[in-house]
């Protein structure tokens, strides 16, 4: 098996640093390696003696990383694609776990554990164990991040999905269309999640085989606004359908809430009439416990008497995991007053009262405890001011571990309630 190690830069200050941490990596019998180095924007390097090194030349100007990332993979003869940053170092046995990872044909995608430090002043980089990091101590002072499950429920979210060390087959990165070269930024994140959707083995590497610098030059750092704006559209074109493929692999229903108007492909509609199911959804839902994994409810929740049996409701159909897709319009707006058959009325601040404990405890009749993915203000129906709201339920203790464990279940180990 052939590792392509891929690497685009407009910097190559760090290259030969690079060069040396890959020599000295061990590798299974019978692995080889090469290194794809594609000087772009201006940068300069003479490259190394060695064949194994790779190097190329961009000049068409484009910054788009995804195109550089692409095109660069585009030159690659491994099995496997493996992503190294310019600045950054692959950690000791980084080949050899890859290569005894891809050994077994099913397995797609394969990620490991990182360790950040600030190249600036030394200090290891770490985010708040309030939302749910995990640290094991490494050398030198450092600390190794374990890395979230890779979930719908996390790959939706930049913060969550999968970080370095990332590698691809080679077969399946091309069957999914590689990296978007027409992204700026977030090329990584929208290829994460069509990742999911193609199917193969996305297996973590429970090890520390990456080395993430912060030289200040960073691009989350330096297009922290763009970033943000850039994953909230990923987010949106991807979450429902890795949901339904979560659900399916789980054995869950995807249901559609007063769907009987407009029915969705792939959703049971559910309805007074018209409906797959026929029901009154003021009552008790027709759902075994745990049994949905997506709930659909657009334009639904406003025609329900009681917004707290509505989200109890929810909660209880909903497998651990399992996430409420809301879209209702805002109180903000008259969209929710002039339709005389809405009953209840939501606007942004609504949904703190079934994920936040300090207003849930001010409703004594809420038995639902829902994780904020979103809540968000946008533009729905002749353009009136809706909501949109995804919220994960969470049934099982959140120490649950992997062990047993389905992949919602094991997501919940690693963040913890989000405030809105």
């Amino acid at each position: 098996m052939k590792i392509s190690i891929f690497t685009p830069t407009h910097n190559a200050t760090f290259l030969e640093e690079s060069y040396r941490a890959i020599c000295e990596q061990e590798i299974r019998e019978g692995d080889d390696w090469e290194w794809i180095v594609l000087l772009n924007n201006g940068a300069k390097w003479l490259g190394v003696a060695d064949e194994r090194v790779l190097l190329f030349v961009d000049e068409t100007g484009i910054k788009d990383v995804g195109y550089l990332k692409r095109t660069a993979c585009g030159e690659a003869t491994g099995d496997v694609l493996l992503e190294l940053d310019h600045d950054d170092l692959l950690l000791p046995g980084a080949l050899k776990a890859v290569g005894e990872a891809f050994a077994d044909n099913e397995v797609s995608f394969v990620y490991s554990n990182a360790v950040s430090t600030d190249v600036r002043n030394g200090q290891p980089l770490v985010w708040g164990g309030e939302f749910g990091w995990r640290y094991r101590p490494y050398a030198g002072g450092n600390q190794e991040a374990i890395s979230p499950v890779a979930s719908p429920q996390n790959l939706s979210r930049i913060w969550f999905a999968p970080n370095h060390l990332r590698a691809w087959r080679a077969t399946a990165y091309w069957k999914m269309g590689g990296h978007n070269a027409t992204m700026k930024i977030a090329d990584d994140h929208d290829l994460l999640c069509r990742t999911y959707l193609t199917g193969g083995r996305m297996v973590h590497l429970d090890q520390p085989l990456y080395l993430y610098r912060v030289n200040g030059e960073n691009t989350w750092l330096k297009h922290q606004d763009e970033i943000q704006t850039k994953m909230w559209g990923v987010f949106e074109r991807y979450l429902e359908p890795m949901m339904m493929k979560w659900s399916k692999d789980q054995g869950l229903n995807c249901i559609d809430l007063c769907g009987g108007v407009n029915p969705v492909s792939g959703y049971l509609s559910v309805d007074q009439s018209n409906a797959d199911i026929t029901a009154d959804l003021n009552e008790r839902w027709p759902f075994a416990d745990r049994s949905v994994g997506l709930l659909r409810a657009h334009d639904a929740v406003e025609h329900l008497r009681d917004p707290v049996r509505t989200m109890n409701e929810a909660y209880r159909s909903l497998a651990h995991g399992g996430v409420l897709d809301i879209l209702v319009p805002s109180t903000d707006g008259q969209g929710a007053f002039c339709d005389p058959t809405h009953v209840s009325f939501w606007n942004y601040r609504s949904f703190r009262y079934y994920t936040n404990a300090a207003y849930r405890k001010f409703l004594a009749a809420a038995k639902c405890r829902f994780q904020v993915l979103r809540v968000a203000d946008v533009k729905g129906w002749e353009g009136m001011p809706y909501v949109s709201a995804q919220l994960m339920a969470v049934k099982d203790p959140p120490s649950l571990g992997p062990a047993g464990a389905t992949a919602g279940q094991a997501a919940l180990r690693y963040h913890g309630e989000l405030l809105i």
